[in-house]
């Protein structure tokens, strides 16, 4: 993305390869690669220091920042994640909104929908039944 974005997140039982993550860190400090611009200098917050730990939280500079580098961080923080997964939130300057779900070498992106808040409404009934679940 060009433009400036709010950055967020949410951690679902996200164990990572310490050593990776380490790399990661490294990766994102270089000054040098100039693709690097939101991420810059980003520390990943450790439950342990064993070779697997779980991540306690992302921490950047700044959480509104000029984010080119989004799907490169995601797929550096796929490739150290060795289970659960770790949602990516970015609201752009105009409003727009996107983010990754970011699972073992895999990644997802992910977009906004907006639905009626009510249960009874025939699109989220729809919808519902789609996804095989009931309200």
């Amino acid at each position: 993305m060009g433009y400036y974005a709010n950055f967020d997140y949410d951690l679902n039982s996200a164990v990572v390869d310490v050593k990776k993550i380490h790399e990661l860190e490294e990766f994102f400090a270089d000054e040098s690669n100039d693709d690097i611009v939101g991420f810059y200098n980003v520390k990943i917050g450790l439950k342990n220091t064993d070779t697997i730990s779980k991540i306690v939280n992302i921490d950047i500079n700044d959480t509104y920042e000029k984010f080119h580098d989004d799907r490169l961080f995601a797929e550096k923080l796929s490739s150290a994640l060795v289970s659960g997964y770790i949602d990516l939130y970015f609201t752009g300057e105009d409003s727009s909104h996107w983010g990754y779900r970011v699972e073992p070498n895999r990644i997802y992106s992910m977009s906004i929908a907006w639905v009626v808040d009510d249960p009874n409404y025939p699109t989220n009934w729809f919808l519902a039944c789609q996804n095989g679940k009931l309200f």
